[in-house]
Order: structure tokens, then sequence, then C-alpha cells
């Protein structure tokens, strides 16, 4: 065998990784805590008491400003978790997914803060379009808590 087989053949193999590669339902066991936790975390904005504003489209835009950080926290870890490298494309298609319904909660305290109602229909209806289909690519991972999470 050749010095560069061998040394392909060492790569192929993981030798010398200091991460092991994870198995499709450990990644989702870890994903799925991580959502439980977003879950959570979401669960205990929206059931605050209203804020005492005034303006309740302020009180919107303060609510989706704290869902947008709790939702980029919970995307990070995510993305930092070892993936198998079956399922690498489908993942990163999801993180993708991810950071942009992070995207749309921006967009939607934004619209929520300029008091623009048909901004906030359109933020909403995309938001909700991908987020459905991100939880069906969850679901299809065996990503079921973060299926919920959306």
């Amino acid at each position: 065998m050749s010095l560069a087989a061998a040394l392909a053949a060492l790569a192929t193999a993981g030798c010398g990784s200091s991460t092991p590669v994870p198995t499709l339902a450990q990644f989702a066991e870890r994903a799925n805590e991580i959502c439980v936790d977003l879950t959570q975390q979401q669960g205990a904005i929206g059931a605050r008491p209203a804020l005492a504003e005034t303006d309740q489209t302020a009180a919107d835009a303060q609510e989706w400003r704290e869902i947008e950080a709790v939702s980029r926290e919970a995307d990070a870890k995510v993305q930092a978790l070892p993936r198998p490298p079956a399922e690498t494309a489908t993942i990163a298609q999801l993180v993708a997914g991810y950071f942009q319904e992070a995207n749309d909660e921006h967009t939607l305290a934004d619209a929520y803060a300029s008091g623009d109602a048909a901004a906030v229909r359109a933020a909403d209806n995309r938001f909700i379009t991908l987020a459905r289909r991100d939880a069906a690519v969850a679901r299809s991972l065996g990503m079921t808590d973060c299926a919920k999470a959306q």
C-alpha cells in the first residue's frame, strides 16, 4: 500500500479524531435536548404577563426580539453538534432553515415595532411556511422535539 493510500485509509477511518462520529439517533437525541430547552424558554417568554406597555405592538415586538435571541442561541448549539456523515447535507439544510426562521423572527419584531400590519402578516406567513418545512425535515431526522419547537 502506498503512503498516500495509507493516509487516506486513516483519514477515512477517523483515526486521530477527537470527536467521535455520532449516529443519527445520537445526533437527534442531543438536538432534541436543545429543542426541549428552547421550547421551555419560548414558553416562559410567552407566558409572562404583558409588559406595562400601553401599545401592544411594542410588547409584541419585544417578545419577538426575546424569542429571536433564544432561537439563535439554540441554533448555535445545534450547529455545533457533531453530525453523522450520511446526514450532513440534510442537517445543513435544516440549520440554514433555523437561521432563516430567526431572521424572520427579527423581521416580525421590526414589523410589530413599526406598527405595519401588512408587514406583520407577510413576515408571519413566511415564518409559518418555513417552520412547517423545517419541522418536516426535523421529523425525518428523528428530531421530534425540534419539530414541535417550531
